[in-house]
């Protein structure tokens, strides 16, 4: 009894930040597509590059360069849907429901592949593997591969 009541205190800890992280990224995106449709992106960053750069003028172009590449409505609805069924997983892990681990591993898969085209951050998707790898011992050579995957894109 428990465990499962840290397991559901750490689910709902992994969903909550999940869907905290999926809001946060959202307007970003949306301000990046407003700016790139508009030009703005081009314009300091041509700018910054003929003039000496101050200190801040330095810090906007780092942060203008990690911005990630645009990201498709597709790409985010597929992520926010990998979002929620891990919570799904989650919620079913924290009360004593059993998982398939095809099904896991269907989430792992489709995990990596958003991380490839640049819908979901390396990092993230590694914290979340690391802590199935937590909730899911029975799993963890598997979630280990994936983790060593999320390792080598990440590079």
């Amino acid at each position: 009894m428990r465990h499962s009541l840290q397991y559901a205190s750490l689910a709902l800890v992994v969903v909550l930040g999940g869907f905290g992280l999926s809001k946060i990224l959202q307007p970003a995106e949306a301000m990046q597509t407003q700016q790139q449709k508009s030009g703005e992106v081009e314009r300091p960053l041509q700018n910054t590059v003929s003039q000496p750069q101050s200190k801040e003028t330095q810090q906007t172009t780092t942060l203008i360069s990690q911005v990630p590449q645009q990201v498709s409505p597709e790409l985010i609805q597929q992520r926010d849907e990998l979002y929620q069924a891990f919570e799904q997983l989650s919620y079913r892990l924290s009360h004593g429901q059993q998982v398939d681990p095809r099904e896991v591993d269907r989430l792992l898969k489709t995990q990596v592949n958003l991380v490839r085209v640049g819908a979901l951050t390396a990092d993230d998707a590694i914290h979340y593997s690391q802590f199935l790898k937590k909730i899911m011992p029975d799993m963890e050579r598997s979630l280990d591969g994936y983790i060593q995957q999320l390792e080598q894109l990440k590079s």
